[in-house]
């Protein structure tokens, strides 16, 4: 299981299964991050204190989703995934896993979501917090419908993706990013829950969208037992 502890006012610590554990900001300090940066006044943040999340408008990064911890574990028990690869974590948050990713000796990170705010004072502060070098990570901000315009052409190894299938809408967006992205050998690991209760999507339904569209393969990777479960899908190009 993973546990999580508060350490002082300002960084939480997340215990993986292993004993190891990822830092990263409360959202006291995030708060006052923000309150001191350039995005104080940001549109895209004034619901914050309302909502997780204001689709299309601020998509829920400064939480750390359940989901998160489920790929973090798998990467730190199969480290060989990412050893030595090229990353790129769609709709990152917290970029917990691309931490997991580097610790584990991924080559380079590239960390993707759709709020500028999210990665300057989350996601960047998130990978200082762990001793990381900043110099194997890059971030880019933005919708999934540019991402042909920021990320090279089937440039990652690997491509990670937590709690992202929550809205029926975004799947044409998120599975032509993949598509646009991933290497011809590549694997794209996406942990969902099963189902996203109040909302539109679901694992099973994205699974049949990609299905349909015939570019990618998809299959069931993990599956975690909880009141809710959840699943960890792996894609991969048809060939």
């Amino acid at each position: 299981t993973v546990g999580q502890s508060i350490m002082g006012d300002q960084v939480v610590a997340m215990k993986l299964a292993s004993g190891s554990e990822i830092r990263y900001l409360s959202q006291w300090a995030i708060d006052v991050k923000v309150c001191q940066s350039s995005f104080a006044n940001d549109a895209s943040l004034k619901d914050l204190e309302r909502s997780d999340l204001t689709t299309h408008v601020y998509e829920g990064g400064f939480k750390v989703w359940e989901c998160a911890r489920d790929l973090c574990e798998l990467i730190e028990q199969e480290p060989e995934i990412v050893k030595g690869k090229n990353v790129l974590e769609l709709g990152c948050g917290a970029g917990l896993p691309s931490i997991v990713a580097l610790k584990e000796g991924a080559e380079t990170v590239l960390m993707q979501d759709f709020n500028g705010p999210v990665l300057e004072c989350f996601t960047l502060e998130n990978v200082r917090l762990n001793g990381l070098d900043t110099g194997r990570c890059h971030f880019v901000a933005g919708p999934w419908t540019q991402l042909r315009e920021t990320v090279p052409e089937r440039s990652a190894d690997v491509i990670l993706s937590s709690e992202t299938i929550y809205n029926e809408n975004d799947y044409e967006s998120l599975h032509d990013s993949i598509a646009h992205a991933l290497k011809e050998d590549g694997i794209a690991l996406i942990g969902a829950k099963m189902f996203y209760f109040g909302l539109s999507g679901c694992a099973p339904a994205f699974s049949e969208y990609v299905k349909t569209r015939g570019i990618l393969n998809v299959k069931e990777k993990k599956i975690i037992q909880a009141s809710v479960p959840r699943i960890i899908l792996e894609l991969a190009r048809v060939r």
